[in-house]
């Protein structure tokens, strides 16, 4: 049952119990080749692991599942922002706004991103907005 390999592995991941996390969402993704969040699960374990390119990857599997999912849209954009490439970073940070008004942590990414630039009346126009 998909939804119960993803479930485990989202509890492995909040134990810490990486190499179980990921192999539960693999093996979620195997019964579910869509499952957006295990795709997207994936994809922040490997950032926080450092593995960047791994990372992206799996948002970009998850955006092939669900191209509206706000929650890796987002996280591509901290992703770029990490990497320098600032201009993909406020689109993916946009398009989770767009697809999704009301996810702060998207409005806050964005006005770091304002900030970081200098852009400080933008910044604050995001910082409200969340």
């Amino acid at each position: 049952y998909p939804d119960a390999w993803y479930n485990l592995g989202v509890a492995f991941a909040e134990k810490r119990s990486i190499v179980n996390a990921i192999i539960c969402y693999e093996t979620a993704i195997a019964y579910k080749p869509k499952c957006a969040e295990a795709h997207n699960n994936l994809g922040v374990i490997y950032k926080e692991r450092g593995n960047l390119p791994k990372a992206i990857l799996y948002y970009e599997k998850a955006l092939q599942a669900n191209p509206n999912f706000s929650h890796t849209l987002n996280n591509l954009g901290v992703i770029y922002t990490m990497m320098g490439k600032l201009e993909e970073a406020y689109n993916y940070c946009r398009r989770a706004i767009e697809v999704n008004p009301g996810y702060a942590e998207a409005y806050n990414n964005l006005g770091v991103l304002f900030r970081d630039e200098g852009r400080i009346p933008e910044a604050i126009k995001s910082y409200e907005d969340c």
